[in-house]
């Protein structure tokens, strides 16, 4: 890692929310994918890694993993990508158990996501565990991607930081005011048209197709200065950047 992006803290600063994120795999056999969970706090300057578990297990013994990390950490969001071997653990999760557990649904490639959270790296705004013992080997992980045999660590880390920067609604009034002059003419004129029953904008989908929030489905897209972003949940859609460079990401 680079020193000169590299920040220790001697403690973890106030938490805002703890979520964790999980990229699944059920079978146990040397030659088949790890399981990778990681646990999350946001607080006001950025993402902490607070914890990361990695190995390989059947369906049984991995839903108890998941079920014993929620109870540790009482997260309040567990996220879980939904696919084939994800669904199964979302569906028994929720029915057995009180966690809140998110489904969520991808439809890009791997490296776009990790594109797509790279900015966050960059910023300097995730931190990591310099005293972990599985930090060496998480590094490594990102440090190979896309080339690597395994992609496990890079999917629950790209999950949890493009869900926790997608739901932090901090796309406020003035955010809003830039855009609109920026992008569709004076300020002035726009508060004007917007205030004008002849001139409202009708909210409602047009026929054109648009494409769908991946959290929600939504097709009120907005568009903002970094790219997309949805009107209903607030998740955003970055223009592609470099995938992460874990020598830029930072330690507590």
């Amino acid at each position: 890692m680079s020193k000169t992006k590299t920040k220790t803290a001697t403690a973890l600063p106030p938490l805002k929310r703890i979520i964790q994120s999980w990229d699944t795999a059920f079978k146990s056999g040397a030659q088949n994918d790890y399981s990778v969970g990681t646990t999350w706090g946001e607080a006001e300057n950025g993402f902490y890694l607070l914890d990361r578990w990695k190995g390989r297990c059947e369906f049984p013994e991995l839903k108890r993993r998941v079920a014993a990390s929620a109870a540790e950490w009482k997260p309040s969001a567990i996220l879980i990508e939904d696919k084939a071997s994800g669904q199964s653990l979302i569906q028994e999760l929720k029915q057995s158990t009180p966690f809140p557990v998110l489904a969520v649904k991808v439809d890009t490639d791997k490296i776009s996501r990790a594109s797509a959270s790279s900015p966050l790296v960059e910023a300097g705004k995730v931190f990591l565990p310099k005293d972990a013992p599985w930090l060496a080997d998480y590094l490594y992980s990102l440090s190979v991607f896309p080339a690597g045999a395994h992609d496990d660590d890079v999917d629950s880390t790209t999950q949890a930081l493009n869900w926790m920067r997608g739901s932090n609604h901090t796309y406020g009034l003035l955010d809003f005011y830039k855009e609109v002059a920026s992008n569709q003419g004076t300020l002035a004129q726009q508060v004007h048209a917007m205030m004008s029953p002849k001139a409202a904008p009708d909210a409602s989908p047009t026929s054109e197709e648009v494409p769908g929030c991946p959290q929600c489905e939504s097709t009120f897209i907005q568009t903002v200065p970094s790219g997309k972003r949805c009107g209903r949940c607030g998740y955003a859609f970055p223009f592609p950047q470099p995938p992460v460079d874990p020598r830029q990401v930072r330690t507590w």
